[in-house]
């Protein structure tokens, strides 16, 4: 299973930077950098699987392919700025950690906006 090489890794990998750390923060902080940026690397590379059956599902539901889009996207920041604003955190600076987030949320807005301006329309379009 995929799940129980990624946890021994990362179990692995903490236990060393925080090893490392001690005797060179900047060495452990690193570490557990690279460490991270490996696993989301993992993630990334079942992507492909979840964007088939997602795909698959959209076209029995007759889904326009920018709502697809417009899903992964969303998806995408969201990982990307949590993965972001965990490393700001780790390297105690939470204020930009808080800094990311926000951004990350205005992007979800901004790249949703457009499915919801056709949304609102067609709710209109309905209304008497």
């Amino acid at each position: 299973m995929e799940i129980v090489r990624v946890a021994g890794f990362a179990m692995t990998a903490a236990f060393a930077a925080a090893v490392i750390r001690r005797m060179r923060p900047e060495a452990g902080m690193g570490l557990a950098l690279a460490s991270g940026v490996m696993l989301l690397l993992v993630a990334l590379s079942q992507v492909q699987i979840v964007a088939d059956a997602l795909r698959q599902l959209c076209d029995k539901a007759q889904l326009q392919p920018a709502y697809v889009r417009t899903l992964f996207k969303t998806v995408g920041i969201c990982f990307l700025t949590d993965f972001a604003a965990d490393v700001c955190r780790d390297v105690e600076e939470t204020g930009l950690a808080q800094r990311v987030e926000t951004v990350g949320r205005m992007l979800i807005l901004a790249v949703a906006a457009p499915v919801l301006a056709s949304l609102l329309g067609k709710l209109l379009e309905l209304a008497p």
